[in-house]
C-alpha cells in the first residue's frame, strides 16, 4: 500500500499489517495510514457460474410423449411368411352360373351346328367356281358366246369374293359362339347373333335369322348377361 506525505511529498511504502495505524514519515510527519478495503467476493467460476444460469426446473425429466399419452411405436418390419393379400372377388350366387349356361346353351349349339354346316357348304362353292373360273380361263368354253363367258367369270369372281366374305365371318360367328357357351366376351357372343343375321354376310342364309334372334333374346336376359366374364 502506498501513500504520500503531505508535508514532503514523498511516497511511502505501507506493510498491509500497518493498515488503519499511525506511521510516521522520515521527515516527522505522522500520518494514519488508510484502513485496507474488504476483500471483494471471489469471482464465481465458470462452473458456478453455469449451475446459476441453469433453468430451477430442468431437474425434471421431459415428458416422453405428448399429453395424450399417446407412446410412438417403431415400425414394424412386415412378416415374410404372411400370406399376400387376395383382391376382392365380386360375390355371385352358386346357382346363378349354372342357370345361365342352361339358358345360354340351346341357342349356341344350334347356332354352332347351323354355321358348320354353312361353312362347308360354302367352301364346296369356292372349289366349284375356282375349277370352273381356271377352266374359262384355259379355253375350255367351248362355242359359248363372249358375252356368256364374260357373264360367267364375272359372276365367278363376284361369287368368289362373297364366298372369303362369308368365310372370314363364319369364322367370327363360330369364335362368338364358343365364347357364348363358356359365358365369356359378352360383346363377342352379340357380334355372332347378329352377324348370323344378315344373309349377305352369314353362311347361314336364312336359317341363321331366327338363330340369331334366338341368342339376342336369351344374351338381353339380365341374369345371363350378369353370368358373363
Amino acid at each position: 500500500m502506498k501513500i504520500k506525505c503531505p508535508s514532503c511529498q514523498k511516497v511511502l511504502n505501507i506493510p498491509p499489517e500497518a493498515a488503519g495505524k499511525v506511521v510516521k514519515c522520515p521527515c516527522g510527519k505522522q500520518l494514519r495510514a488508510p484502513a485496507a478495503p474488504a476483500d471483494p467476493s471471489p469471482a464465481p467460476t465458470p462452473a458456478a457460474q453455469t449451475a446459476a444460469d441453469q433453468n430451477p426446473f430442468d431437474d425434471f425429466p421431459a415428458p416422453s410423449s405428448p399429453a395424450t399419452g399417446f407412446q410412438p411405436q417403431a415400425p414394424q418390419t412386415p412378416n415374410p411368411y404372411a400370406s399376400a393379400p387376395q383382391a376382392a372377388t365380386s360375390f355371385r350366387p352358386a346357382g346363378s352360373h349354372g342357370a345361365a349356361a342352361a339358358k345360354v346353351k340351346p341357342a349356341a349349339i344350334t347356332l354352332l351346328i347351323i354355321i358348320s354346316i354353312s361353312m362347308v357348304l360354302v367352301v364346296l362353292d369356292l372349289l366349284f367356281r375356282l375349277l370352273l373360273g381356271g377352266a374359262l380361263m384355259a379355253g375350255g368354253a367351248g362355242n359359248m358366246a363372249p358375252e356368256d363367258e364374260f357373264a360367267m367369270m364375272i359372276s365367278g369372281v363376284g361369287g368368289i369374293i362373297v364366298g372369303f366374305v362369308m368365310l372370314i365371318c363364319g369364322g367370327i360367328i363360330i369364335a362368338g359362339t364358343i365364347k357364348m357357351m363358356k359365358l365369356q366376351s359378352y360383346g363377342l357372343a352379340m357380334t355372332a347373333c347378329i352377324l348370323s343375321m344378315i344373309p349377305i354376310l352369314s353362311p347361314c342364309c336364312c336359317l341363321g335369322l331366327p338363330i340369331g334372334i334366338w341368342g339376342i333374346v336369351v344374351l338381353m336376359d339380365p341374369n345371363v348377361k350378369a353370368a358373363f366374364t
